[in-house]
C-alpha cells in the first residue's frame, strides 16, 4: 500500500527558504498542521530592522496565518530552526555549523525565496533568483538524505507562445553571462535589449532559474512548481488569509473603492488567479513523488485551461462583493475597459482624474486631508506594471497537474486540494475580497451568507 503524503515527511527534515514572504508562511504552517510528523524544518531568515532570526521568527509565528497551529498544537514550535542566512549571499551566508547540520539532516528543500518586484533591476533580480537558487542547489548537492528539491517559479516564465507546456524551456541568454552582468548592473535601456522580449526582468530571470535547474542539477532530483497569479487563501489555514498588495489585490481594493475606474485590457481574456493554499498543496504533494536523479518534473498550477476565469467576469464579481460591503468610498464603483492606450489616457481624465480632484476638493473644504489623487498616482503605477496580464491571455498546460491529482487516495485529495477544477469562482472571489478586507483594511467585512 503507498504511503500517504503525511506518512513521506514522518521523522524527516525539512529546509525551507522564503518563509517569511506570503507563499512561504502559508506553506511553513500547512506542513506543521498536515504533516505532523515531521521531525524538524529549518528555515533560512535574516536579521531585519535590527530585530534576529529568533525575534523575527516570534513575530511571525503570532500571525493570524498561524492561528489554528497556535490553538490546537502549541508545541508546533519546537520543531521550527531558524538558520542565520541570506540568498543573495556566498555559500547563502551559512555559519559552517549550520551547513553541517542541514548537509546531515535534510531530506526535503523548499526554495521559495526570490525577488518579485517586477521593476527591480536586472542584476538584482540576477543575484537573488538565479544566483541564490544556484547557491541552494550547491548546498543540495552535499546533503546526504536528500529526496528533491522543490523550486517555486512562476506560470509565466514562459510567455513565447499562447499556450505553455509543462517542460523547462530553453535560456533566453546563455547562464554563462549570469556573473558578468551582475557585475556589469547594466542600464534600462540595455536591460530592455537584453531580456528581448520577456514580459519583464522579473518573468526573464524566472525563466534564467528554470533552465539553470534543468542543466547543472546534476544528481539531485528537482521539481518545478509554477503557479499563475497567487492570491488569497480558499479554505486554508483561514479562508481569504492575504498579507500584501501584491499582484491583483491592489487593483482590486482600489476598483472596489471606486478609486480606479478605467484598465487597458480586454474583458475576454484570461485572469490566471490560484489560491495560495493550493500552491503550497501541490507543492507539499509533489515532492513526495519519487522522480529519476536525472529528471526535472514541471508541474502548472493554472486556472485557465480547467476553470477559465475572465477579466470582465472578475471584475463583475469584484463589483458585487463591493456592493454587499458597502466598501466603496466614491458612488458607483466600477471599470471601463480599453486596448487604446490613447482612450486610456482620455477616458482617465474623464473618469479618474476629474472626480478625484473633486472628492479631494470636497475633503479639503470640509477640513480633511485630500487623498484621492495621491491613491490614485500610486495605484496606477501598479496597474500600468501589470498591465501585460490583462491586456494579454494565456493558457497553461497542468495535465501533470491533473495526473498528480488523479494518483492520490481520497483521503489526500480532501487533505491537499490543488486541483484547479476544484474552484468556484463566485465563491472565491467574495472570498478573496472579504479576506482583503479583514487581513489588509482591518475592517470586518459583511458576510455573503
Amino acid at each position: 500500500m503507498c504511503q500517504s503524503v503525511a506518512e513521506s515527511y514522518a521523522g524527516k527534515s525539512i529546509f525551507i527558504t522564503g518563509c517569511t514572504g506570503f507563499l512561504g508562511k502559508v506553506l511553513l504552517e500547512k506542513i506543521l498542521y498536515s504533516c505532523s510528523d515531521v521531525k524538524k524544518i529549518y528555515i533560512l531568515l535574516r536579521g531585519k530592522r535590527g530585530l534576529t532570526v529568533q525575534e523575527r521568527l516570534k513575530s511571525m509565528l503570532e500571525l493570524p496565518v498561524f492561528s489554528r497551529l497556535n490553538r490546537e498544537n502549541a508545541k508546533f514550535i519546537d520543531k521550527i530552526e531558524p538558520i542565520v542566512g541570506d540568498v543573495s549571499q556566498e555559500g547563502l551566508g551559512i555559519s559552517p555549523e549550520d551547513k553541517v547540520t542541514l548537509i546531515n539532516e535534510v531530506s526535503y528543500v523548499f526554495h521559495s525565496a526570490a525577488s518579485v518586484k517586477f521593476v527591480a533591476p536586472l542584476h538584482d533580480l540576477l543575484n537573488i533568483n538565479v544566483k541564490g537558487t544556484e547557491r541552494v542547489l550547491s548546498l543540495c548537492k552535499c546533503m546526504k538524505k536528500l529526496e528533491v528539491l522543490v523550486h517555486v517559479s512562476t506560470a509565466y516564465s514562459n510567455t513565447h507562445s499562447a499556450f505553455i507546456e509543462e517542460k523547462v524551456y530553453p535560456s533566453p541568454i546563455p547562464l554563462s553571462e549570469v556573473d558578468q552582468l551582475i557585475k556589469e548592473q547594466p542600464d534600462e535601456e540595455k536591460t530592455k535589449i537584453i531580456i528581448g522580449d520577456e514580459l519583464n526582468t522579473y518573468t526573464f530571470s524566472k525563466k534564467m532559474v528554470e533552465a539553470l535547474l534543468a542543466e547543472k542539477h546534476g544528481h539531485v532530483s528537482v521539481i518545478i512548481i509554477r503557479p499563475a497569479i497567487v492570491t488569497a487563501s480558499l479554505s486554508e489555514p483561514i479562508p481569504g488569509w492575504i498579507d500584501n498588495w501584491n499582484g491583483p489585490t491592489g487593483l482590486i481594493g482600489s476598483i472596489g473603492k471606486g478609486i480606479l475606474r478605467v484598465i487597458r485590457g480586454n474583458g475576454r481574456n484570461l485572469m490566471d488567479l490560484i489560491p495560495v493554499d493550493y500552491v503550497v498543496n501541490l507543492t507539499i504533494v509533489a515532492a513526495t513523488k519519487k522522480i529519476l536523479p536525472q529528471s526535472v518534473n514541471v508541474y502548472a498550477c493554472a486556472t485557465s485551461t480547467e476553470k477559465p476565469l475572465t477579466l470582465r467576469n472578475l471584475l463583475n464579481l469584484i463589483s458585487t462583493s463591493s456592493k454587499r460591503n458597502k466598501f466603496n468610498e466614491l458612488p458607483f464603483p466600477g471599470v471601463y475597459l480599453t486596448t487604446s492606450k490613447l482612450f486610456l489616457v482620455f477616458l482617465s481624465a474623464i473618469l479618474q482624474t476629474s472626480p478625484l480632484s473633486l472628492a479631494d476638493a470636497f475633503l479639503w473644504m470640509t477640513g480633511k486631508e485630500p487623498k484621492y489623487r495621491k491613491h490614485l498616482r500610486s495605484i496606477v503605477k501598479v496597474r500600468d506594471a501589470i498591465e501585460i496580464f490583462t491586456i494579454n491571455s494565456w493558457k497553461f498546460s497542468t495535465m501533470n497537474n491533473y495526473c498528480l491529482f488523479s494518483s492520490l487516495s481520497p483521503s489526500d485529495q480532501k487533505t491537499f486540494p490543488f486541483s484547479p477544477s476544484l474552484i468556484n469562482w463566485s465563491e472565491y472571489i467574495p472570498i478573496y475580497f472579504d479576506g482583503m478586507i479583514k487581513y489588509l483594511f482591518k475592517k470586518d467585512p459583511v458576510s455573503s451568507a
